[in-house]
């Protein structure tokens, strides 16, 4: 097993990084985020730990009660509603982080007793310690879905999606415009329902197949719901009218947002439309701008942008 060894250019010599464990802890956390696997290698931990430190039998015994998982946030535990959920390090067969220990030893009567043994510390200097070590446990978990992971892997499996080919651009088409067809017109004036038919042209959604960023849901052989993903914003997602309600535009945006991950960081931004907007709130989305659009007919088209940190760069506690 090889250390990793990185050259300092200035210092002109090389240093060692034991990184190891660190390495493990963000695989595991990709694992969920990509694929909602939320249980980790035993064996990987294992080694990664004991690598970490040595391979003595009280480091092994130590993280025998340790496992990788998922849990409610401890936060979150008075609201019986909040069916979020977090995966890091965590004591074996029990909902509690690391973090949550280190939470609770974040008192003044720890930082006494920390202090009789390096003396040479004030308290301050203590308690500023144990704030970083609760900031670092934090940093070792990775917030899930505000639904759970039961329901994403529900949501994958009832409707899988795959890159739309330029053969479906027919099927793509009709999904979008038949669908601003069939809901449009109850929240807007014609004209504004013409620009948004233009908008979604069938040579737009033609040149976005031809790309590579345009989706499709099948159900029973006949394409019901698309979206488009272009670096970090969702775009032209669809579900027929008949199909909504079902999960499908749900595990759209679902795979919208994870196949973000390694590509991009910050946030997901998207324009809601009025029948979407509600949609979009439910699944963690905030205005983040407002913007008003003369259509060629004299209509005014109003809408709202909306953006929600991605699971790169949040934590469970942003949430």
């Amino acid at each position: 097993m090889q250390r990793t060894l990185r050259y300092n250019i200035i210092g002109g010599r090389w240093y060692e990084i034991n990184d190891k464990f660190l390495s493990f802890v963000e695989e595991a956390s990709e694992n969920v985020l990509r694929n909602g696997q939320s249980e980790a290698d035993k064996e990987a931990l294992e080694n990664a730990f004991t690598y970490q430190l040595s391979d003595s039998s009280d480091n092994r015994e130590a993280i025998a009660l340790i496992e990788y998982g998922e849990a409610k946030p401890r936060s979150m535990s008075w609201d019986e509603d909040y069916d979020g959920t977090a995966c890091g390090l965590k004591i074996k067969g029990k909902d509690v982080f690391l973090s949550d220990i280190a939470y609770a030893m974040e008192n003044r009567q720890v930082a006494q007793l920390v202090q009789q043994e390096l003396p040479e510390l004030t308290l301050e200097e203590i308690e500023a310690a144990q704030r970083v070590l609760v900031g670092l446990t934090n940093g070792l978990e990775c917030g899930t879905r505000p639904y759970s992971l039961e329901k994403r892997r529900a949501y994958a499996s009832a409707f899988p999606i795959r890159a739309a080919n330029s053969g479906d651009l027919p099927q793509v088409a009709s999904v979008v415009q038949d669908t601003i067809d069939a809901v449009y017109p109850h929240y807007y004036p014609q004209g504004v329902v013409q620009y948004f038919k233009e908008h979604h042209s069938f040579d737009k959604i033609a040149a976005d197949i031809a790309e590579g960023c345009v989706y499709a849901v099948a159900c029973e052989g006949a394409l019901v719901g698309t979206v488009t993903v272009k670096e970090n914003r969702i775009d032209r997602l669809f579900v027929l009218p008949a199909c909504q309600g079902k999960g499908v535009g749900s595990a759209l945006l679902d795979f919208a947002e994870r196949s973000m991950i390694g590509r991009c960081s910050g946030v997901a931004t998207l324009a809601a439309s009025l029948p979407a907007k509600e949609f979009y709130f439910r699944h963690g989305y905030r205005e983040s701008g407002f913007h008003r659009i003369e259509t060629p007919g004299g209509d005014t088209l109003c809408y709202d942008t909306m953006e929600k940190l991605i699971y790169q760069s949040v934590r469970w506690w942003e949430l």
